[in-house]
C-alpha cells in the first residue's frame, strides 16, 4: 500500500539537515567574508605604506648637507621628532618687476624648505609639514639687505613696501631648542603672517599616516654608529649644519648616511574595521652625506 505523506519524524530529520546545512554554508560565507575584509584592509595598509615609503624616501633624498637635523623622542608624551632641510630644487630667484614708472620691486623666491615628521601616541598619527615654497615681499628702492643673514629679531624698515620674509636659511646652529632656533628667523613684527620656520611648519602639518602606531627613527652614520628615537625612550640629538664658504670644521662625520622607519598601521576594531595590523620597516640612503 502507498505512502500518503511523510511522517513526522521524516520531516523533522529533513529539516534539521537542512539547518544543518544553512549554518555550514552561513559559516562559511561569513569566514569568506572576513577572510576577505582582512584581505582587503592589509592591501590598503600596503598602499598607505607605499605612499609614505616615497614621500618620505624623497625627503631623505634631498636632505640638504648644509643645513642643521634634529632628532628627538619623548616617552613621557610618546612622541617621535625629526627636523630637517631639503633642498630637490635648490634656486635662488630674483625677479625684477616693473610695478609702475620709478617703481621697482622684486619678489624673492627660495626653494630651501625645512621639512618637519612628528608623530605622537595621543595623534595615533604621522604628520609631515614643509615650510611655504614661496615666502615673499616686495621691496622698494632702499638699502641692501644680505637675506642669508637674517638677525632674529630685526624688523623690516618702513621702506620696505609689503607684507614679511622668513627665508629658511643654510645652516643652523645645533645647540639648543630646535623650536626657538628655527623661530629666529621671524621679523618680530607681531603680524599674523609673519612667524618662523619653525611655527610655519607646524602650519602647514597635514597627516600623513592615520592609526599609526610605534613609529621610529634610526640614523645610522656611515661609521655604523646607530641611534634611534622611540616612543619609549628619550633622545635629544642633532648635527650641525655645514659652512657654505669652505671653512675647516669638526662633527661632520657624525652625520646620518641612511635613515630607517618602522611603524604598524592598524585597521580599526570591529564592528568598524577587521582589527588587523601590519608593521613596515624602510631604509632611506642620505646621498647627500656621502663623501663619495
Amino acid at each position: 500500500m502507498a505512502r500518503a505523506a511523510f511522517t513526522l519524524i521524516e520531516l523533522l530529520v529533513a529539516t534539521a539537515l537542512v539547518v544543518a546545512l544553512v549554518a555550514v554554508a552561513t559559516m562559511v560565507v561569513a569566514q569568506m567574508l572576513t577572510t576577505t575584509h582582512r584581505l582587503q584592509a592589509i592591501q590598503a595598509m600596503d598602499a598607505t605604506a607605499a605612499t609614505a615609503q616615497i614621500r618620505l624616501g624623497g625627503e631623505i633624498a634631498a636632505i640638504h648637507p648644509c643645513a642643521a637635523l634634529w632628532l628627538t623622542s619623548d616617552k613621557g608624551s610618546k612622541s617621535v621628532e625629526l627636523l630637517f632641510m631639503r633642498s630637490k630644487y635648490p634656486r635662488f630667484d630674483n625677479v625684477d618687476l616693473k610695478a609702475a614708472p620709478g617703481c621697482n620691486t622684486q619678489m624673492m623666491t627660495t626653494d630651501l624648505t625645512w621639512s618637519r615628521w612628528h608623530w605622537s601616541a595621543a595623534s595615533n598619527a604621522l604628520r609631515v609639514s614643509e615650510n611655504r615654497r614661496v615666502r615673499w615681499t616686495r621691496i622698494s628702492s632702499g638699502p641692501a639687505r644680505n637675506y642669508w643673514n637674517i638677525v632674529g629679531g630685526s624688523k623690516m624698515p618702513d621702506d620696505y613696501l609689503t607684507g614679511f620674509i622668513a627665508i629658511p636659511q643654510l645652516r643652523r646652529d645645533d645647540t639648543g631648542d630646535p623650536i626657538a632656533t628655527l623661530n629666529a628667523n621671524a621679523w618680530q613684527s607681531n603680524e599674523t603672517s609673519d612667524v618662523g620656520d619653525y611655527d610655519d611648519l607646524i602650519l602647514n602639518s597635514s597627516p600623513l599616516l592615520q592609526n599609526c602606531a610605534d613609529f621610529r627613527v634610526e640614523l645610522q652614520n656611515l661609521d655604523g654608529a646607530t641611534r634611534t628615537a622611540s616612543p619609549t625612550a628619550d633622545l635629544a640629538w642633532s648635527a650641525p649644519g655645514s659652512f657654505i664658504d669652505g671653512r675647516s670644521q669638526t662633527g661632520l662625520e657624525d652625520r646620518p648616511g641612511i635613515v630607517r622607519v618602522r611603524f604598524t598601521l592598524a585597521d580599526p576594531p570591529p564592528p568598524e574595521g577587521t582589527g588587523v595590523s601590519c608593521t613596515y620597516s624602510f631604509s632611506f640612503s642620505t646621498p647627500a652625506f656621502s663623501p663619495y
